[in-house]
């Protein structure tokens, strides 16, 4: 009897775990912006529940059709955004920047001499 640790796992089952681990460790400041920019109540309470929400759709549709088209090329990937989301984090996280599209844009111009 061969022994083995590969077991297998369904595209969609990847996705949704991934999606909820994305939610929980890179979109707490997202998620603590938003709520700190409502008001309390009913409606604040539904906002948050939809964004929670949307978040987790896009990002598993979006890790669905990667895994699905790409195979072992869409896994890769995925641990790469993963990696750069991580960065990213930090950087929001300890600095307190937003990173928008200028911002990355004065990161790639800039030189290590400076």
């Amino acid at each position: 009897m061969r022994f083995s640790l590969k077991r297998q796992i369904s595209i969609g089952l990847l996705s949704l775990i991934l999606s909820l681990i994305t939610l929980v460790a890179f979109n707490i400041p997202f998620l603590r912006y938003a709520a700190n920019a409502l008001e309390s109540g009913f409606n604040a309470t539904l906002v948050m529940i939809s964004l929670v929400a949307l978040l987790v759709l896009v990002h598993y549709f979006i890790c669905y059709l990667i895994i699905f088209l790409l195979r072992l090329l869409g896994r890769i990937i995925i641990a790469i955004s993963i990696f750069i989301d991580a960065i990213a984090l930090y950087f929001i996280s300890n600095f307190n920047v937003f990173l928008d599209r200028t911002m990355m844009g004065n990161v790639f111009d800039s030189r290590w001499g400076q």
